[in-house]
Order: structure tokens, then C-alpha cells, then sequence
């Protein structure tokens, strides 16, 4: 959880910005005893995090010499062990030194403990305040032991074996999330023997290279030191990148396609003659990699200067510019500056001018899954081309990693399933993100009403009362007063819509008819056949929950508003909308933004009985929706905390038991103690379900809010049907008398009663059980 005008020191400790928490009472009272949990308790995040040895050996030197008859000049830190344990070292000690009373933990990583005391004026009994700790896993549970107990050996805890993967304990499988987790956080032990290691426990090598991938691309974003690949063997860097880019399975099929007589061809002509990609969302990256795959051999064998990649749409256009290649944590890179066309404009050529390039064009949606990862690969350091208008940006493309098919391929033929009819009520939807930079708002705007064929508003800041919530004006479209933003006082807005008369500021694209390779290249344009009604009318608009992506700090934060959408035919528009936003910007997403949905639900046609239901039902089933949401949207999440807090918890602050909340929403004599009975607090719309636009009047909806912001359409749509059926249907049951047991099979069959649904949000329950978010 984030607190106001703080800041923390190296232990992770809270501190206010303007005083010190030993002399300011009020920081001393606030964040005393957050510190203290925080100093004290082993969690995930110090999974596979390992102090560095050379730290640790200073602060025993130290300890020589504050404390030297407890520590002789001839004692040793580690013991008889080289260094310190391995993640996964199984540790053996025995209670009161009774063979029957066996304990044993699992090594999970080491960390600083501070002193319990800390008062001016009274020395601490370890150097600085602290003594190291190993993180370990005991029963089941994190918690943490000595340091130097467990390099006793003899007195204290012994090592009984060393494993990079932990052992069943009680038949329980203990390190599926952890060993994630330790991978993508590893500090120590990351160098070949340690992967030696993985591989010895019969890691999956796919997950251990995916590991690597992430390592790497931890380590550039760090600034650390990147390795020149030796001997500038350009052969052996394809090999080595190629080997990173596809499974065996993959390169077996790669090898397999033919085209033409082309049956004795290599390897990386097979790639580079592969047939154009298809969709990424059903399915893996493939495709993906493949493009990246092609500029690597571009690079290496035909000494290109660079690529420029275009969508088929022809709104978005990606420039990359080949500098040479490196290594970090093993992981073959190239040097690269990157440019993107925040306009659509076909401008990339001038980015690339005087070097020989070629040009690649891309399905819609691995255009996106590129620019992602390109995104993802360097840091927004660069500087404006003037000369293009191209934004730079300088960083080193990795591999990408192998993407699985994750609950799309699992989902029992989701897509053999007919979903079920939604009803054609009302809804909507507010989509929170955040574009790279030089994705103001006024662009975004205008391209999108004139790619999606749609009518687009900016909202400004402040409006006729100085409320805040808006953006500044940016526009170069006509202003009016918005009339039917139910609720609000009225503003003076910029819109940028399709259907006026408004310059064409941004022709147009498409891409040069010939590269200087000589390659011919085709228009990029795809007309766009899709018409939506001329009255649909979206938003853009400033939000200021949103926090940046840590690499793109100069991001344009906002979000997406929907107009009022019904029914299937709401669902087609949303699809459209959603596609060509996602094709026209450098969408960035993060833990900050969520998708929320707002269903209506009229007094005239839900009763006072009916929304109890839907409230008392929301209440049973919460901790089982959140079992197929990513963690950071679950309750206890530091989001959570803030902007979706838990109903269930919410009710039974004023009730003992939870049959005694489900009873409290029972008994509510009017809409307006239920909506205070599900929102209470000062902060009454930050819960998951968020009662307050009835209460206030300002529209007739309830709103959804803990789902995540994602760019998967097939995700926003089946949370939008789950939402209009978990309300609908919700509101046709009786109120429960008593207490039920929720259970997944429950919620889908007595609820939602949509077997598509309930296919893919049980592999997805299945996927993100082990995620770390």
C-alpha cells in the first residue's frame, strides 16, 4: 500500500518526507507499527532475494569488532559452507535436541532483521541495527531463521540436502509459485551452474529459459554492465538468439514448411520465408517471434540497418535500428534505438534514412504484441527526431519469451461452446491506461474517431465549477456544451469525431512502395468496412488513481470512457472500438489500472428485493470470483486497499459471523440503507461492487471495478457478459436466509448458466493460481 508524502529508506521502513520517524511524533505513531510488520515478517517478496555475500562479510567484520568476544578473529560467517545456502536447501534441526521432534524448513532467500529496539540513546547489539536473517518456508508458511544458526552445523540447523527444487511436503508440491517467483527475483546464484542445477531437477527447460529472458531484461533495465558478445561471432549470436526464440517443437515445424523449391533451404530461410502471422489472441506468440526472429537474421546475415514494421491496419508504424549485439545473463540482445509513430504518419522512412532497411508488415494484433515487447526491451530515455517527429528510444531487444497458450488452449473448446445469449440490457465501460509518451490526448482522440469511425470527446480539466477529473484542453475540434453526461455539471469539452467536418491533421498512412533493398512493400491501409452508429459517442478523460510504467515515466495517463452500450449489439461495438485503440497507441498497462463495468439496473426494473439478492450473492460468491482474477485484483492486494475494497469484509466489520452479514442485507428497509450497508466508510465507491451512482443518482448502474486493464479482447468481453449475467440473473433469486457453501461449480450453474464462461474462467482460475502479479 502506497501512503502520501512518504518515502522509505534501504529496509523498505516508511518514513514521512519531511521528518525523521524518531523525532516526528505523528510519523512515529502513524508508521510505527507498518514498520515493524515490515521489518519482521517474510513474505513473497523476499522469494529467491539473496543479500550479496561481500555485504554480509563487511557486517561480520564489523561485528569482530563491536562484539569481539563473541566473535573471535578466527570465526567464519559461513561455517564450513563456501557461502550462503541455495534457494530450496532443505534444513534439518531438532526441539530441545530430541531426535523425535524433528524441524525442517526450505531456504526461500536471506534478508536484513532489524533490532526489535531501536530507542535514541541505547546502542544496538548488532552492527547497524541488524543481523541477517535466511527467508525459509516452514509447514507450509513463510517465516525466517538466524543466519548464523544455520551455518552451525553441529549446534544449530544442518543442511540435509540441496535442491533448486523443493520436495513434497505433507503431499503437498510447494514450488510452483515459488520457483517462479524465485526466478524472476534471483539476485545470487545466476550463473551456468546454477542453471545446471535447474535443469538437474527437472525444471522445465521452457520456464527456465522464459526465466532467463526475464533476467535479462531485469538486468539492462538496472543499467548493469552488458557483456560484448566475444569474438563478434555473428553466427554464433543468430544460433544462440534463434535458440532462445522457439521451442524444439517450433524449430521441427519452421524446418517442415516449404515454399516453392525450397526444400534444402536453412534454417533461417525457412524463417524468413514463413507465411505471414496470424491472430495472437487464441493462441501463443508464435507469429510474434517469428517477426523478431526475422530481424535478427536481418541483422546478422543481410547487414540491414533496421526494419520498419507496419500493421495491416496502417495505424501503427514501428521503426528499429539496428546498433550492434550484447549479452546479458546469457541472453543474446541487440542494440537498438527504437521509433514509434505516436501519429500514424508513414514517417518511419526518415528515421531509417541513408541505411538499407525492410520493411515488414504484421497482422493488427502482432503489431501490438511487438510493440510491447519493444516497449518492454528499453526505456524511454530517448530524445524527439526532429527532422521525422519520430520518437527514439535507445534500449537492447532480447528474445521474446515463449508465450503458452495458457487457458485458451485449455478451455475444453471454449470456441465450440455457444456462449449464452445476453440480455439486451444496458452497459458500459471505462478502460484504464496509460500511452508511451507523445500519445497526448488530442492524437489519441482523433485518431481513433477517424480509424474506428466513431465520435470521440476530451474531456477537459476543471469544467464550469473547477472540478477536477478532466483533462486539459488539447483539442483542435469544435466545443460544445455536453448535455447528456448524466449527473454532471455541464463542460466545455473537446471532440474529435469522424462524422464532422473537421482537417484531416493526420492523413492517411502508407508505407513507401519500395525500401532501399529493393523489396517492394504493400499499402499498409486496410479500408476500413466497420461502421458504427454515428451517435456513439466515447471519452477520454484524465485519472489520477493511474501511476506510470516505472521504464515510461513520461506517460500520457487516461481513460477510456464507453457511451451507453446494449446488449450483443454493445458487445460488437465494444469489440471494434477496443481493436483499433489498441492498434493506434502504445497502450501500457499496469497493476494501477483496472476495467470496470457498469450495468444498469433501474428502480422501475429492480426492486428493493432484487438488488438485495444481487448484493447478497456478489457477497457468498467475492472470494471466489477473485480465484480467476490476477492477484494484485484480489482482496488483501495493495490495490485492493485502495480502489476496490472487499464487500464481504466491508459488511461484517458490523457483524460477527458472515450468516450474520448475509442476514444484515436481508433486513434493509429501504435502497439507501443497502447501498450504506454495502459501501459504508468515506470511501464508499471503492469496492468491488460500487452501489454509489444510486445512491447519488447520478446514473442507474452498478459498477464492477476489481477486474485488471488488459489488451485481450477475449478477456474484456467475457468479464462484460460475466458481469450483465451475474446481474441479471442474480437479481431473479430469492435473498439467502442462511449461510451457503460458494463453490466455482455453484456460481457458473446456479448464476451465470453460460457454459462458454464457465470453460474459460475455469483453465484461467487454473493459470493465475500460480501467478504472481
Amino acid at each position: 500500500m502506497s501512503y502520501p508524502k512518504t518515502t522509505t529508506d534501504e529496509y523498505g521502513r516508511i518514513y514521512c518526507k519531511a521528518h525523521n520517524l524518531e523525532t516526528c511524533p505523528y510519523c512515529c505513531m502513524s508508521f510505527e507499527s507498518i514498520n515493524e510488520e515490515i521489518d519482521a515478517t517474510t513474505s513473497d517478496r523476499d522469494v529467491g532475494v539473496f543479500l550479496p555475500d561481500q555485504v554480509l562479510l563487511d557486517w561480520f567484520d564489523k561485528m569482530k569488532k563491536k562484539m569481539p568476544r563473541a566473535f573471535s578473529p578466527d570465526d567464519t560467517l559461513f561455517g564450513d559452507d563456501a557461502g550462503q545456502h541455495r534457494y530450496g536447501t532443505k534444513l534439518k534441526t531438532f526441539f530441545d535436541d530430541d531426535p523425535e521432534k524433528p524441524i525442517e524448513c526450505y531456504v526461500l532467500g536471506s534478508k536484513w532483521q532489524l533490532e526489535d529496539c531501536r530507542y535514541p540513546g541505547i546502542p544496538t547489539t548488532f552492527a547497524d541495527g541488524r543481523e541477517p536473517v535466511y527467508a525459509v518456508l516452514m509447514n507450509g508458511q513463510p517465516t525466517q531463521i538466524n543466519f548464523m544458526d544455520a551455518h552451525e552445523g553441529e549446534y544449530g540447523w544442518r543442511v540435509v540436502e540441496s535442491r533448486k527444487k523443493l520436495k513434497k511436503e505433507s503431499g503437498t508440491i510447494l514450488n510452483e509459485r515459488l520457483d517462479m517467483l524465485a526466478r524472476l527475483n534471483s539476485s545470487h546464484h545466476t550463473n551456468d551452474e546454477s542453471d545446471d542445477r535447474v535443469d538437474d531437477c527437472n525444471i522445465n527447460s521452457l520456464e527456465l529459459q522464459n526465466a532467463r529472458i526475464q533476467r535479462a531484461l531485469k538486468t539492462m533495465h538496472l543499467a548493469q554492465e552488458l557483456v560484448t558478445w566475444g569474438g563478434n561471432d555473428y553466427s554464433k549470436f543468430l544460433d544462440e538468439f534463434l535458440d532462445n526464440c522457439f521451442t524444439p517443437e517450433e524449430c521441427a515445424h519452421i524446418m517442415m514448411y516449404t515454399s516453392g523449391d525450397d526444400s534444402t533451404a536453412s534454417f533461417e530461410d525457412k524463417i524468413k520465408s514463413f507465411p505471414a502471422g496470424e491472430d495472437v489472441q487464441d493462441g501463443n506468440n508464435f507469429y510474434a517471434r517469428i517477426a523478431i526472429a526475422k530481424m535478427a537474421i536481418y541483422h546478422t546475415k543481410e547487414n540491414l540497418g533496421g526494419v520498419i514494421l507496419a500493421n495491416k491496419r496502417g495505424t501503427k508504424f514501428q521503426a528499429i535500428e539496428f546498433c550492434g549485439f550484447c549479452a546479458s545473463q546469457g541472453i543474446p540482445c541487440i542494440s537498438i534505438q527504437y521509433g514509434v509513430d505516436p501519429e500514424g504518419i508513414d514517417r518511419t522512412e526518415d528515421f531509417l534514412r541513408g541505411e538499407t532497411y525492410e520493411a515488414m508488415i504484421e497482422e493488427n494484433s502482432i503489431a501490438v504484441s511487438l510493440e510491447e515487447h519493444f516497449l518492454d526491451c528499453i526505456k524511454n530515455e530517448g530524445t524527439n527526431d526532429l527532422g521525422s517527429g519520430l520518437l527514439f528510444y535507445q534500449g537492447h531487444l532480447a528474445p521474446m519469451r515463449v508465450l503458452p497458450l495458457h487457458f485458451h488452449q485449455n478451455a475444453k473448446s471454449e470456441d465450440l461452446v455457444q456462449p449464452a445469449d445476453i440480455p439486451d440490457v444496458n452497459f458500459g465501460v471505462e478502460l484504464e491506461m496509460s500511452c508511451a509518451s507523445g500519445n497526448q490526448t488530442d492524437r489519441v482522440a482523433s485518431n481513433l474517431a477517424r480509424n474506428a469511425n466513431i465520435e470521440v470527446k476530451v474531456r477537459e480539466f476543471g469544467g464550469a465549477k473547477g472540478k477536477g477529473g478532466f483533462w486539459p484542453r488539447f483539442g483542435k475540434g469544435k466545443s460544445y456544451i455536453d448535455s447528456d453526461d448524466s449527473g454532471r455539471d455541464n463542460d466545455d469539452n473537446s471532440v474529435c469525431s469522424s462524422h464532422e467536418s473537421m482537417p484531416d491533421h493526420y492523413p492517411t498512412p502508407q508505407l513507401p512502395t519500395k525500401t532501399n533493398t529493393g523489396h517492394p512493400s504493400p499499402a499498409a491501409h486496410e479500408e476500413n468496412n466497420i461502421k458504427i452508429a454515428k451517435n456513439t459517442k466515447w471519452s477520454i478523460c484524465y485519472d489520477k488513481s493511474i501511476k506510470p510504467n516505472e521504464d515510461n515515466p513520461m506517460s500520457t495517463m487516461l481513460e477510456l470512457v464507453s457511451p451507453i452500450l446494449t446488449g450483443q449489439a454493445g458487445l460488437n461495438d465494444l469489440e471494434h472500438t477496443y481493436t483499433v485503440i489498441s492498434d493506434i497507441v502504445c497502450m501500457r498497462l499496469n497493476a494501477s489500472m483496472g476495467l470496470h463495468v457498469h450495468v444498469e439496473t433501474k428502480e422501475s426494473e429492480y426492486s428493493l428485493e432484487s438488488m438485495i439478492s444481487i448484493c447478497q450473492q456478489f457477497a457468498i460468491y467475492e472470494e471466489v470470483i477473485d480465484k480467476f482474477l490476477h492477484q494484485s485484483r484480489r482482496s488483501g492486494s495493495d490495490q485492493s486497499h485502495s480502489y476496490f475494497q472487499s464487500n464481504k469484509l466491508a459488511i461484517m466489520s458490523s457483524c460477527n459471523t458472515f450468516v450474520g452479514a448475509l442476514a444484515r442485507l436481508a433486513s434493509c428497509e429501504s435502497r439507501k440503507e443497502l447501498y450504506r450497508v454495502m459501501n459504508p466508510g468515506d470511501r464508499a465507491r471503492y469496492h468491488k461492487l460500487n452501489l454509489q451512482n444510486l445512491k447519488t443518482g447520478r446514473q442507474p448502474t452498478i459498477e464492477f471495478r476489481q477486474h485488471h486493464a488488459t489488451r485481450n479482447l477475449k478477456e474484456v468481453k467475457a468479464w462484460v457478459r460475466f458481469c450483465i449475467l451475474f446481474t441479471t440473473n442474480a437479481a431473479k433469486m430469492d435473498p439467502v436466509p442462511d449461510e451457503v457453501q460458494p463453490t466455482f461449480e455453484s456460481l457458473f450453474t446456479d448464476i451465470i448458466r453460460c457454459p462458454m464462461l464457465r470453460s474459460y474462467y475455469e483453465a484461467k482460475r487454473e493459470v493465475v493460481s500460480s501467478w504472481y502479479v
